[in-house]
């Protein structure tokens, strides 16, 4: 008897498929890129609640943030001007984003919300930076720095060719306000402002407030065609 050591190899692996590999991306493109409607008892959802890649740039070419705005290294350091710790949260009862200002060493703004369940912590924690940067841009003319713990979300910020929706909308507002700054933050060591940021951010995840809406994850929908085997 013949045995197929690939597909066998494939189940102790537990990778699936090749056909239903290229079925479960045929249906993400269908959704997302095409705005073709799946049926009922695939998903639920329709084009327009799927979060969708962008293309091109999110300015001309010529414009990115300055080198100057955008840091890499531990900003926790800094404990004069204007600072505004961001943080996203995934709980086991939710999903939160939150931010706090800082002026001196007195807290005088805070922000939270809680997103849906299916929301991804990149998600929130862009969607944070997201309203600390348009609160940034409404304050007094003054240099201003945010204070971010992921990486990630500060290099999708900075990189105007990001396929993330929110984060090219970010990059924008760094582009058009230069006394505006980004800089990565270590979590959990005992900086006040991340400390309080990651409080928020928990405490949004795990109360009974009516979650935002933003796009559904790829992620999310990959889940589910997952279990449409």
């Amino acid at each position: 008897m013949k045995i197929n050591w690939q597909s066998k190899l494939q189940v102790i692996l537990g990778i699936p498929p090749l056909y239903f590999q290229l079925q479960q991306e045929a249906r993400v493109t269908a959704i997302r890129r095409l705005n073709i409607s799946l049926p009922d008892t695939l998903t639920t959802l329709v084009p327009g609640e799927i979060e969708k890649g962008e293309t091109g740039w999110a300015a001309q070419p010529v414009e990115c943030p300055s080198e100057e705005q955008i840091s890499l290294v531990d900003g926790g350091g800094i404990t004069s001007g204007t600072r505004i710790y961001t943080d996203g949260s995934k709980t086991e009862k939710g999903v939160g984003a939150a931010f706090c200002v800082w002026s001196g060493q007195n807290i005088v703004h805070r922000w939270l919300a809680k997103l849906q369940d299916y929301n991804t912590v990149f998600q929130a924690e862009l969607l944070a930076l997201k309203h600390a940067t348009d609160h940034a841009t409404s304050l007094p003319h003054q240099p201003i720095t945010i204070l971010v713990g992921n990486q990630a979300s500060v290099q999708a910020a900075a990189n105007p060719r990001s396929i993330n929706t929110t984060a090219r909308e970010i990059c924008k507002s760094f582009i058009m306000n230069k006394h505006i700054h980004i800089s990565c933050i270590i979590p959990h060591v005992g900086y006040e402002g991340n400390e309080e940021a990651d409080r928020l951010a928990k405490e949004a995840a795990e109360s009974d407030r009516d979650p935002l809406s933003i796009k559904t994850p790829i992620s999310f929908l990959k889940s589910v065609f997952k279990k449409k085997k």
